[in-house]
């Protein structure tokens, strides 16, 4: 019974813990996970934190395919990104969703390879940043650039 309402407390503490992002509390080891990538963010890049903070207000989690947003304000992150991988990763995935919902609540219309060109740029510069970060993940981001540009 104690340890039930210490993991409530966490789930519950935890969903202010940073600025006015709640996260959804579905499962004990995501809602951790996704607080660990908020405090990469933060610890490493404070301008794009802000930009999350003023366009985020919520993080959720799905099952579809990729990680995506929801409205005007939420971001979807898909169970394999949530579970698997590399805390740099999952921070990876934040950042670039919340620059798709900073287009969406200015109005910016682009093309979606563009914007997804846009997106990938922001995470790469991001993740360059991190001491040390995993450099599949930088490749990754160059790879997709690549693949929206046609090349």
């Amino acid at each position: 019974m104690v340890k039930r309402l210490l993991i409530l407390l966490f789930i519950l503490s935890s969903t202010n813990l940073f600025g006015q992002i709640k996260i959804a509390p579905v499962e004990f080891y995501w809602v951790k996970r996704v607080d660990s990538a908020l405090n990469i963010i933060k610890t490493y890049d404070i301008s794009v934190y802000d930009t999350l903070t003023k366009y985020c207000t919520n993080i959720g989690f799905w099952n579809g395919r990729y990680s995506s947003i929801d409205g005007i304000n939420e971001i979807l992150i898909t169970k394999n990104d949530v579970t698997s991988g590399p805390l740099n990763n999952l921070a990876a995935v934040i950042v670039h969703e919340s620059k798709h919902l900073q287009y969406v609540n200015n109005n910016i219309l682009l093309p979606i390879e563009k914007e997804e060109i846009e997106c990938f740029l922001y995470e790469k510069h991001f993740l360059l940043k991190i001491p040390n970060v995993e450099n599949w993940l930088i490749q990754n981001a160059d790879k997709e650039i690549k693949r929206f540009q046609g090349n």
